[in-house]
């Protein structure tokens, strides 16, 4: 894909993140009493990481720039290691600063599966203005519903890809890239023929085109009701104009 950089790219004094992935065997192969393999192991790395913070606070000396790490757990399988100023909602806001887009932050897309407000995927929705696709496959199959003093939060613009019929999770993933896809494909026929002055940026594209699959599919849901609601008032009316 366009403008991603491979991991051995990148420079070892600027890693923000390191994630160990994947263990198995998850919970949900296991018995309910049974710990998986993370949560063992991610109960070695957050000693490891408690002792590092430890001999760092002892040995940190005035003006270095030292940040101690945490430990969280990722997706079903995974320990991301990270340092504790890092979450996704401060990368999100250094994208939008180093590409100049803080007029058009919607240009920003950001897609999670893990978007519980204690989750790696919520701070997400705290950046104002950006994109928000949520693949995530919750527990009553329904759009998750934020409390109040939760929702109140949220700045984002944002979708759940079920919504949209699109999928949750893998599905969702390799649904959204192929339609980002067609429509970077479109943008670029757009700037190469010169259909437009200024051809349409494809995240705009895509934004757009997930909510009219949102409208679409909330029709199809819709319509059987209004079918419905419409038979009964009908069958009132001839029944009043019999009597």
């Amino acid at each position: 894909w366009p403008f991603v950089d491979p991991r051995t790219s990148l420079d070892g004094r600027d890693l923000l993140q390191a994630a160990v992935k994947p263990i198995y065997p998850t919970q949900q192969y296991l018995q309910k009493n049974r710990p998986s393999a993370r949560e063992v192991i991610g109960r070695i790395i957050g000693e490891l990481i408690g002792e590092l913070n430890a001999r760092m606070r002892d040995t940190i000396l005035e003006g270095d720039d030292i940040v101690p790490l945490r430990r969280s757990e990722g997706g079903k399988s995974s320990i991301d290691i990270m340092r504790q100023d890092t979450n996704k909602a401060r990368a999100a806001r250094d994208l939008i600063r180093n590409f100049f887009l803080e007029e058009e932050p919607e240009l920003v897309l950001a897609m999670d599966d893990e978007m519980a407000p204690l989750s790696v995927g919520f701070p997400f929705l705290q950046v104002k203005g950006i994109t928000v696709l949520s693949m995530e496959n919750t527990k009553n199959g329904e759009k998750r519903v934020y409390p109040p003093d939760i929702a109140e939060k949220i700045q984002a613009f944002w979708l759940w890809t079920q919504e949209c019929g699109l999928g949750v999770e893998v599905d969702a993933t390799k649904n959204v890239f192929r339609l980002l896809l067609e429509t970077w494909e479109q943008e670029m026929q757009e700037f190469v023929t010169g259909q437009k002055s200024l051809a349409e940026p494809a995240i705009r594209r895509l934004k757009n085109t997930l909510i009219q699959k949102k409208k679409d599919a909330q029709s199809q849901v819709d319509r059987p009701l209004r079918l419905k609601k419409n038979f009964f008032q009908n069958l009132i009316m001839t029944y009043t104009a019999s009597i």
